[in-house]
Parts: structure tokens; C-alpha cells; sequence
């Protein structure tokens, strides 16, 4: 793991603030990295994964299983651009929504050029796992999330047994977004941020996140595994609440339409841009103090 992340493609999230341009509102405690996100990130995706084998022998998770999942959390944020999600409203302001296929389109592209490296990675060796090509694919599309995933290699193989889908919604949950990426996003951001109202935040979230279990429903005739968790509503309120009070706050807000301004005056997007680090993407600024 040591040698993976020291590569290029992971060294640059050293560079790449989670919470964006946000620590010029609220401090120099919300400058947290995307790098120690996407390593926290691969610990809890394969803890997860182990819950769930340990906890129901019956679904039949192999060590390739736990570690495709791992390999997915830790490599969903190869293509996060700079400044992380403020990226896209500083883009564009009229329509500066946070694109998921966009960024994982670049992450996907990164996979591919460190997956010889992956392979070698002393965890494998610890489990006593080898990955294929297949295992790629089953990687890239854990990381997309089911809606978005094709069910079939390109030789025609499933990627997983049907029976398996609940492993898709472990790192990103299409289904109603409760993954251990949101919840490790709100946890890191809880502790960061010290906001009164989150104290308890992380106790929560960790509690539930141990409550995980895999059930089997029916839709439409059709029978799917599911990751279900005890006070799912609990953790949409405080998922909301958040939304409100840091991640749209007015201020913020404010100095990102600034930047967006000096952004539509000075540049035009190009892809390498989702290559840059913070600093270096405000370097290529017109910008004053005020920033």
C-alpha cells in the first residue's frame, strides 16, 4: 500500500483539499486531503466487506470479492479534480453540478495505468490474492455503482454472480446513497469541521455502519440483494442537516462565484486541468487578495 499511494497518481491528492475551497470560510481545519480520504476509504470498504462475510457465511464472499471492493474505495477518487467538488461550480456557474460520471471516467483512465502496480500491492500477498483482468472490470464498475455498470465482462462472462449485488452498493450505493464513501466523507468532515451539532455525528455513523446485514426483496418480480441498516432515517436528517449548514454556505458560496467569474474570464476547461492539484489550479488564476 506504502508504494502504491508514493505513485504519481495518488501523490497528487495529496494536493487536492476534500472540502475544497471551504477552509477559507471556515479555518485551516477543513484542509484535509483527498489522499488520507481514499486510504480511510479502502480500510473501511474492506472492513465492510468482512463484516458481511463474517456476520452471513451463506453469501458466499471470497477474499477476490473483499479486495475488488477495497481496490474500488481506495481508487474512486483518482480523478477527483482540484478543489474537489467546488471544481465543477467554479466550471460552471449556471450548471455547476458535481458530475460523478466525469470524475470516475478519469478515475477509471488512472486505474488502467496503475493496475500493474495494484497487482504487486503487499496487501495481495498478506491475503494470498491475485487479481485478473476481470477483476479490473469488476473494480471499475464497484466504483461506478450498479445502475451504471454493465453486468458482463467483454468476453461475455458476468463480472459476479447476481447474487452479489449487494456488493455494489458497499462503495457507491445507486440504489438510496448509503455507502461507506458518504459516510466516511461525513465522518472526516464531522471531526474537521467542530461544529457543535456534530459532536455526536461520528458515534452515530460508526454504530451503523455496524449494523450493516444483507437482506433479499423483491421488485417487480424480480429478486436482488441489499444492504440494509438500522436508522437509515437518522442519517439522511443528518445528511441534510450538513448539506444546510457547511456544504451550501452562503460565504462559501460567494467566494466561489468569484472564483467562477475569474475562471470564465481567464480560462477555457481542458481535461488537464482534472490533473493539477489545488495550488496549481489557482496558480493559473487572474486573482486577487480577496480570494
Amino acid at each position: 500500500m506504502q508504494a502504491l499511494v508514493r505513485e504519481t497518481e495518488f501523490k497528487r491528492l495529496d494536493g487536492v483539499k476534500q472540502l475544497g475551497y471551504l477552509h477559507k470560510t471556515f479555518g485551516e481545519n477543513t484542509t484535509h486531503k483527498r489522499l488520507s480520504y481514499s486510504i480511510r476509504l479502502f480500510q473501511k470498504a474492506k472492513k465492510k466487506a468482512q463484516q458481511l462475510h463474517e456476520n452471513q457465511p451463506e453469501l458466499n464472499i471470497t477474499k477476490q470479492d473483499v479486495m475488488c471492493v477495497a481496490l474500488a474505495g481506495l481508487c474512486y477518487n483518482l480523478g477527483q479534480p482540484p478543489l474537489s467538488y467546488d471544481f465543477w461550480r467554479i466550471r460552471n456557474r449556471k450548471y455547476g453540478f458535481f458530475d460523478e460520471d466525469e470524475l470516475l471516467d478519469q478515475s477509471c483512465k488512472l486505474l488502467d495505468d496503475i493496475w500493474p502496480m495494484i497487482t504487486k500491492m503487499d496487501a495481495l500477498n498478506h491475503d494470498k490474492v491475485e487479481l485478473s483482468e476481470k477483476d479490473k472490470a469488476f473494480v471499475k464498475a464497484l466504483m461506478r455503482g450498479k445502475n451504471k455498470s454493465p453486468k458482463m465482462c467483454t468476453d461475455g462472462h458476468p463480472l459476479r454472480q447476481e447474487d452479489k449485488d449487494f456488493l455494489y452498493e458497499i462503495v457507491n450505493n445507486k440504489y438510496n446513497g448509503l455507502d461507506v464513501k458518504l459516510f466516511t466523507y461525513l465522518v472526516e468532515d464531522a471531526k474537521s469541521l467542530q461544529i457543535k451539532e456534530w459532536s455526536s455525528t461520528c458515534t452515530e455513523i460508526e454504530k451503523m455502519m455496524e449494523t450493516a446485514k444483507v437482506i433479499f426483496i423483491n421488485e417487480d418480480g424480480t429478486t436482488r440483494s441489499h444492504i440494509m441498516y438500522s436508522d437509515e432515517f437518522n442519517y439522511f436528517k443528518r445528511r441534510n442537516t450538513s448539506i444546510g449548514t457547511v456544504y451550501q454556505n452562503p460565504e462559501h458560496r460567494a467566494k466561489v462565484i468569484q472564483l467562477s467569474d475569474a475562471y470564465t474570464h481567464h480560462m477555457k476547461f481542458a481535461p488537464s486541468q482534472f490533473s493539477l492539484t489545488d495550488e496549481q489550479f489557482l496558480a493559473t488564476f487572474f486573482f486577487t487578495r480577496s480570494f
